[in-house]
């Protein structure tokens, strides 16, 4: 395999299991109440959901994909982040 297997969050900034299990509640809440906004925060959840199940069942996230030597990732990492910038310009932007 190519990559690495990552035991912390983006950037192996290291997070407790319970921080992270924490922000995929916080995320499932924000979606029941924000109607307008289900869109990018179901990709924020699916793509944490699938980096838990994987740190869960394995110990570490496996990050195959090196982003121009900066740093590693995974599909679900893209997920995430797309979700936080579209949350981020429905929120700040288009105010919806």
């Amino acid at each position: 395999m190519t990559g690495i297997l990552n035991v912390g969050v983006s950037g192996g900034i290291p997070v407790p299991l319970a921080v992270i299990v924490l922000a995929e509640f916080v995320v499932l809440y924000l979606f029941v109440k924000e109607k307008t906004r289900r869109g990018p925060l179901v990709l924020i959840f699916v793509g944490g959901a699938v980096n838990l199940w994987s740190r869960i069942t394995g110990g570490a996230v496996a990050d195959p994909w090196n982003f121009f030597g900066l740093f590693y990732n995974n599909f679900a990492d893209y997920l995430i982040f797309g979700g936080v910038v579209w949350y981020a310009l429905a929120s700040l932007v288009f105010h919806i």
